[in-house]
């Protein structure tokens, strides 16, 4: 399917996000599946792609595109004109995208982990 105007494009890109559900121990927090289609498209398909590498590549994924927070905790550093930041985590051989936020400044708000560190409590 070739977009032809931008609602297209928005509605294969939620069709993306909800299609990482089919994969098998892969899940999304519907809260964060929200902020993702929150995002502007650019910013949105940037988050995919990563999500994608993600899938590939696991607990092997690093840096500049995932970096260990905690234990059980990592980050997914999305790039591009705005800072995307997504919580994951690795629990029972399944991975588990927590929470996702804008990063504004240099240091990782105490209040962005705590809730992904709450989310991932619930598991």
């Amino acid at each position: 399917m070739i977009p032809r105007k931008l609602s297209d494009v928005r509605i294969m890109l939620w069709l993306v996000v909800y299609s990482f559900e089919v994969i098998e121990n892969f899940h999304i927090d519907p809260r964060c599946k929200k902020f993702i289609n929150s995002l502007n498209l650019q910013s949105g398909a940037k988050v995919i792609e990563y999500l994608d590498l993600l899938t590939k590549y696991g607990p092997n994924l690093s840096m500049p595109y995932a970096k260990k927070i905690s234990k059980n905790l990592y980050e997914l550093r999305v790039g591009g004109s705005l800072k995307i930041r997504l919580f994951y985590a690795f629990y029972k051989g399944s991975v588990y995208v927590l929470h996702g936020f804008v990063k504004k400044t240099n240091k990782t708000p105490i209040k962005e982990l705590k809730t992904a560190i709450k989310r991932f409590s619930s598991y």
